[in-house]
């Protein structure tokens, strides 16, 4: 998944070559230069002319991460960086990479690594000049030894090393501490579905519908809306949770913040900032589990951490996983009966995806599952390093007990011949026992998966009633592939699947020379799934209609780096689009479409008063009729909005949250937009009327 979106593998180092490619297919790479990020340059045409700095630049990958104009995104900013004007360091980076970022030694040529280094060192307001390819030479002979080429460099020319982090994988949390406050139990957590005060849960409730039986905005009222107040969580980040709210307080999370603030002034009550203690392979966080007075959220580096929910304080702290393996805990946790319930990301890095049940009181292990099976991968080698991830959140059926949790690609993404079969259980949608963590059944929507078509979203639990009054649990899912599905509880069969965007070469794999495709690499849909209107029997998807070309290349595995198994190429962004989408929940029908200028990444959030709450990646928050899909209300807030869309009342008047300013490397990797959380209300005079 990519805003995107390991057990122990091979060590460092180690490259896997993929050798089931036909012959004519390896000649083919063999006579070119392949760019990480999906240029193809004949291998004679290299040696013939100088390489262009610019052109590495968008091929290889690097403005993905930093931005066209060098102003960072998932990588950090370029413009400015007094870092690079050590002529080493800038070398040395690129040729060993970091962290986050890949090596390049073994990719570029030392003219290409001198001629992009070049390019970032005398562009983006840069004047550090060039570097030659001599130089680059000379430091790739030592490139082992980094501290004696260095050896009279500045600190910042030094090679940053992956922190080391102290605490062990699997230990029991140290110094637990109990929480001030015993709410809310699990009676108020069984009825958020139907709640009206709160919002207890990323889709609100254990049925994933997003539904409010709020009714003071309507269709009529809706277009005098104003927002009354907002925060500036002071922060440039991600930020694509959903505001969870309960008690008069809203909780928000970015990439290492949790925050507290008034639902009904925007006044910030705590802020909790956690310090990563090891590497971090990603910068996204979809948010907290309330339930016993605790706050439960993941982090970037693997962690997992309970915080009182009146002070932020925290309880306490385990690692579960190891993020040097290319681990991280980006999902939104659910909580039922004493456990809360989480999975693992990672699967572009390789990581084998893994849920968890933890215990609220200490966060000890009750059971984990792993999500791979090694025999539908051709065996353990390609297992190990197979992906699959929970990237979003869960799904619930109190009255079996069944979580319902949607698990992502496997890896490597675009070489699924390196991994034949059906890859279970990636690309599914799993039902496992809450209380024992064994897998009851399963809906895997695409096997052996080629184009990083993740199973990214949440599930939606509905229930539909027959000609003959008789009523049947459905599940609804959607996924990157561009498809909505429906299954039938009862015969665990599928009812229907319909597109929810441009589709193109859906079944085609990459191919070393490029394979163009609809949808690209960042969907059909993604974080945000299907939501429900029981009212109008209708289910909405919002949506991403923007393709890519997708290119077969090496398979080079190493810990913690993303492992893709080829690149891509995003279409020009002015040729992308989105869209929210209504359909009749019995038959897959059209209803009606409304088209965004950019992809539609934000939940969409129906309400008993007939609208729908979502927002956009141009930054407008916009109300929709549910059954026309006119915009009947739209505010511009200054920031990409990519998170959920909540709505909840307080002394007799209806609020809506919304958070706006998501920083994306994808999305909007050359914008710096400020994380703010925005609340939108009636006039009172409206609000008492209403």
């Amino acid at each position: 998944m990519h805003d995107m979106n390991l057990d122990a593998g091979p060590g460092p180092g180690v490259v896997r070559i993929l050798s089931k490619l036909k012959a004519g297919a390896a000649a083919s790479v063999a006579a070119l230069l392949m760019l990480p990020g999906g240029l193809l340059l004949p291998a004679a045409a290299v040696a013939q002319s100088p390489p262009d700095g610019a052109t590495i630049y968008t091929g290889a990958g690097c403005s993905g991460c930093h931005g066209d104009t060098g102003n960072g995104g998932m990588g950090p900013r370029l413009s400015g960086d007094a870092n690079l004007g050590n002529d080493q360091h800038v070398i040395q980076q690129i040729l060993n990479g970091g962290v986050q970022m890949p090596p390049f030694a073994s990719q570029l040529s030392d003219a290409q690594i001198a001629a992009v280094a070049s390019y970032v060192r005398t562009n983006f307001g840069n004047s550090f000049g060039p570097v030659t390819a001599d130089q680059v030479a000379q430091l790739r002979k030592t490139a082992g030894q980094p501290n004696a080429a260095n050896a009279n460099a500045p600190a910042a020319a030094q090679p940053t090393a992956a922190p080391v982090d102290p605490m062990p994988v699997g230990s029991p949390a140290a110094n637990v501490k109990q929480p001030s406050t015993a709410m809310p139990d699990q009676k108020t957590l069984d009825a958020a579905d139907t709640a009206t005060d709160s919002w207890l849960m990323y889709n609100k409730g254990y049925t994933g519908q997003r539904y409010s039986s709020l009714n003071q905005i309507t269709t009529k009222n809706a277009a005098t809306l104003q927002p009354i107040c907002t925060l500036q969580l002071g922060e440039q980040s991600s930020f694509q949770g959903n505001p969870i709210v309960y008690d008069g307080l809203i909780y928000m999370t970015t990439k290492n913040s949790t925050v507290a603030l008034d639902a009904k002034t925007c006044h910030q009550v705590w802020k909790n900032t956690y310090a990563p203690k090891g590497p971090e392979p990603f910068d996204t966080n979809r948010g907290v589990a309330i339930a016993e007075g605790r706050l439960f959220r993941g982090t970037t580096d693997g962690h997992f951490f309970a915080l009182d929910a009146k002070t932020g304080a925290l309880l306490w702290n385990i690692r579960p996983v190891d993020a040097g393996q290319g681990y991280f805990l980006s999902s939104a946790p659910i909580v039922w009966n004493g456990m809360v319930l989480t999975g693992t990301a990672g699967a572009d890095w390789g990581a084998v995806g893994k849920m968890f049940a933890f215990d609220v009181k200490d966060g000890h292990t009750i059971w984990e599952f792993n999500e791979i099976v090694p025999a539908t991968f051709g065996g353990a080698e390609a297992a190990s390093t197979g992906g699959g991830s929970n990237w979003t959140s869960y799904s619930l059926d109190t009255s079996t007990g069944l979580i319902y949790a949607p698990v992502g690609n496997p890896a490597p993404d675009f070489a699924a011949k390196y991994r034949p079969g059906t890859n279970l259980y990636t690309n599914s949608v799993i039902a496992l026992d809450a209380k024992t963590g064994k897998l009851d059944h399963y809906y895997q929507q695409i096997p052996n998966d080629a184009l990083d078509r993740d199973t990214s979203a949440s599930p939606i639990l509905i229930k539909l009633k027959d000609a003959s009054g008789k009523e049947t649990l459905y599940t609804a899912v959607a996924n990157k592939a561009g498809n909505l599905y429906l299954y039938d509880e009862a015969t665990k069969k599928e009812v229907y699947k319909v597109e929810t965007t441009t589709l193109k070469n859906t079944g085609a794999p990459p191919t070393t020379e490029g394979m163009h495709a609809c949808p690209g690499i960042n969907g059909g849909v993604e974080w945000y799934g299907p939501t429900y209107d029981p009212k109008e029997q209708a289910i909405f998807v919002g949506s991403v209609d923007w393709c890519s070309t997708f290119t077969l290349g090496e398979v080079r595995y190493a810990p913690g780096q993303i492992f893709f198994g080829g690149t891509y190429t995003l279409d020009p962004v002015n040729q992308a689009a989105g869209w929210i989408r209504a359909y009749n929940a019995k038959d897959g029908k059209d209803k009606w479409r409304y088209k965004s200028a950019l992809p539609v990444v934000a939940a969409v959030t129906p309400t008993a008063g007939g609208v729908l709450l979502s927002g956009e990646l141009t930054g407008d928050f916009i109300v929709l009729d549910s059954k026309t899909g006119k915009v009947l209300y739209r505010y511009y807030t200054g920031g990409p909005i990519g998170g959920g869309i909540s709505t909840y009342e307080i002394g007799g008047r209806q609020y809506i949250a919304v958070p706006s300013g998501n920083q994306s490397r994808t999305w909007s990797p050359d914008t710096q937009p400020a994380t703010t959380m925005f609340i939108f209300a009636l006039p009172k005079a409206g609000a008492a009327n209403g």
